[in-house]
């Protein structure tokens, strides 16, 4: 056993099995190399990930042949983006989009290139339209599959819920993020989740710095959560909860050092936003946004 990749599964039964021959061979590869936990960024995948994708889309969430789906994909898509009639029908659309990370645009011959947020954005926008009309268990196998696929190829992303989110680290992943999104789930902390999810958005569109403040904000409003109030500037957030008792102040500072990194990085200067960065905030407030979550006052009432 190689212990380095596991959770393989069958696509027709679901049942765990051993990997192939060819998955064997890539994950000696990665072993030899030694970057048993290093995770390309998304916009770095090989053909290979995006390859899967279509597989586990065409497997277990919509045929070629449903219709009424793919008609209800398009409108979706064409309403989010602003885009034009699609030079193909859906299905050949969403795999020039999906695996090739293009469309075509008025003809056949006007192909336009997109970024790694409208591939995976193509894919959302189908999730979303197979949860509405047949609910969250119907994307529950194809989740798995997706995610298999990713740990396979090393890609730092995951699909959580119906979003993908970028991550750098399984570990942190499961351990930080992960928590912090089933904590999030509580609908008293609704405004701090869209938030929270936003932040990974930000992040995996190119956009760290809003990436950086979009985490800030879902921290800033889990203490006014806690705290009752509206408004207030983070540092009177902190100043009232420690006056209140909530937090000490070694933890009040760890929030202000989340919020020097926004500070930081709200500064557009050129060379000063990054993926890691942004990455670092992003662990950093699902680390505190479980502080807050574990500590809240009154947690265990009904308010």
């Amino acid at each position: 056993m190689l212990g380095l990749m596991t959770g393989y599964r069958g696509l027709n039964s679901g049942e765990p099995r051993e990997p192939t021959w060819s998955e064997r061979a890539r994950a000696e590869e990665l072993r030899e190399r030694g970057i048993e936990d290093v995770f390309v960024e998304p916009s770095a995948a090989p053909p290979g990930f995006w390859e899967a994708l279509l597989v586990a889309t065409h497997w277990y969430l919509v045929g070629e042949t449903a219709t009424d789906v793919w008609k209800t994909w398009t409108t979706e898509v064409r309403f989010a983006t602003g885009w034009p009639e699609f030079g193909l029908g859906p299905s050949p659309t969403f795999k020039q989009i999906v695996g090739r990370g293009q469309r075509t645009a008025g003809n056949i011959h006007n192909n336009i290139a997109l970024g790694v947020g409208e591939r995976l954005s193509a894919i959302e926008h189908l999730v979303d339209v197979v949860v509405e009309r047949h609910g969250e268990d119907d994307i529950a196998q194809f989740r798995e599959a997706v995610n298999e696929r990713a740990r396979h190829f090393r890609v730092g992303v995951r699909l959580e819920g119906s979003r993908f989110i970028p991550i750098t680290s399984e570990h942190l992943h499961r351990e930080v993020v992960q928590p912090a999104l089933v904590l999030l789930r509580d609908p008293r902390f609704r405004n701090a989740d869209t938030l929270y999810r936003k932040a990974f958005d930000r992040a995996l569109g190119g956009d760290p710095s809003g990436a950086l403040t979009a985490s800030t904000s879902a921290v800033e409003e889990l203490l006014r959560i806690g705290l009752r109030v509206e408004g207030l500037t983070l540092e009177q957030l902190l100043t009232k909860a420690r006056q209140g008792g909530w937090m000490i102040p070694a933890a009040a500072q760890v929030i202000v050092k989340l919020a020097a990194l926004r500070e930081a990085s709200d500064a557009h200067e050129a060379g000063t936003d990054s993926f890691e960065v942004a990455m670092l905030g992003l662990h950093l407030a699902g680390s505190i946004l479980r502080f807050l979550g574990d500590t809240l006052p009154g947690a265990g009432s009904s308010s």
